[in-house]
Parts: C-alpha cells; structure tokens; sequence
C-alpha cells in the first residue's frame, strides 16, 4: 500500500504562491514579536521608521492591494484598522492590529485560491480555514469586544 495521495493539479499550480503567502505569515510573527521584543526591552513604543513596523504596514497594504472582494465584516476591520494607525495611536499597539489584520488577510488570499469545489474539502482548507476564523476573531476583538482597542 502506498502513502501516495492525489493532490489536485490545480492545487500544485499553485504551489509557489500558497508556499510564499505561508512564509509571508511567518514574517508578519517575526516582525510582530520584535516590535514587542523592543517595547519590552526599552519600555518605549517603537518608532515611526522601526524596519518592523514598516515591515508590518507594507504587508498589509500589500495584501490588502491583492484582495478583490472580501465580506463586509472584513472591510469594516480594514477601515477601523486605517483609521486606528493614522490617529497618533502607539505604534506599538498599531502593529498589534496591523499584524492580526495581515494575518487573516493573507489566510483569505489563500482561501481566494484555492478552487471552489475544493474549499468543502477538510483535507484541502479545513486548517487554512480555521486559522482564517482565528486571526479574523483576534481582529474583530481589537475593536468590538467592550469597544476598546485591547
């Protein structure tokens, strides 16, 4: 018996890209977790030209620049999140919404590629799914949990 499994050809088509948008969320985690390794380490916020934070906004305008058509909810975050990180709040604290933002942005990039009959598949996009709603719940609570950025 083999361990061979059939993956769609569609799917490995597609390979590169979903192999870079993984690897764009681990970067949006290492740049997240310097910003807060240097507020930490200096008890100040990070400034307006820290490589990371920029980093960090870059990838979200990015991934936002990518994105066609997204569910309402999600265009709401997005608006919320502009207006948050252009009203003179910390970085730092931006960064925080900047990071989940790009993260359940870069999961729905994912999700906008793989094939429609695929997606009620569990094998192909139960996990990408769950962590789409993970990071997309993380976001929404930034802004509506008691109406306070957390």
């Amino acid at each position: 018996m083999s361990d061979e499994r059939f993956v769609d050809p569609r799917l490995v088509k597609k390979e590169s890209l979903f192999a870079s948008l993984h690897q764009l969320n681990f970067d949006i985690l290492q740049h997240i977790n310097a910003i807060q390794g240097s507020v930490m380490a200096t008890q100040r916020d990070v400034s307006g030209d820290n490589e990371h934070w920029l980093a960090l906004r870059d990838i979200f305008d990015n991934n936002l620049k990518q994105i066609d058509e997204m569910p309402s909810e999600m265009a709401d975050l997005v608006n919320k999140s502009q207006s948050y990180i252009s009203s003179n709040n910390a970085n730092a604290h931006c960064a925080q919404v900047l990071a989940c933002g790009a993260q359940a942005l870069t999961f729905w990039r994912i999700l906008g590629e793989i094939p429609d009959d695929l997606l009620d598949v569990d094998e192909v996009s139960a996990t990408t799914k769950s962590r789409f709603m993970e990071h997309l719940s993380m976001w929404h609570k930034f802004f509506y949990d008691d109406g306070q950025l957390h």
